[in-house]
């Protein structure tokens, strides 16, 4: 089942997680304007926001298996990066980019998962 709605553009759950991906990207960008971030702070967020944001777009148009990798990375940065920059996250912040870089990591793993072909039940 997971390998129906999870791969087809088309179908209302791959909409709703994308939509999901590119408010929660948008939201990362703007971050820092909402907040009293450092430097490495601001820049981690906004570039990876706007990152999230141009590469899901990419994939909803295009599909193309490329952005799906990429996404993947981004989520890992996500969940990694307060630690790896240093920058002084508030652990409330450290903790929200945990979850919502590991949610990415999830839907887009799932998605490369089924794309492979071995997702999901088969037909004889």
């Amino acid at each position: 089942m997971i390998a129906n709605w999870i791969s087809d553009r088309r179908d209302i759950g791959y909409r709703i997680a994308a939509g999901a991906a590119i408010v929660a990207g948008l939201l990362m960008a703007a971050l820092p304007l909402m907040l009293s971030l450092p430097p490495a702070a601001f820049w981690n967020s906004l570039v990876t926001g706007a990152a999230i944001v141009a590469l899901t777009v990419w994939l909803v148009l295009t599909g193309h298996p490329i952005a799906d990798r990429l996404l993947l990375v981004a989520g890992l940065w996500v969940a990694l990066s307060p630690w790896t920059t240093a920058a002084g996250y508030a652990a409330w912040l450290a903790a929200l980019h945990v979850i919502g870089g590991l949610a990415l990591v999830v839907w887009t793993g799932a998605r490369i998962w089924s794309a492979s072909g071995s997702g999901g039940p088969r037909t004889a």
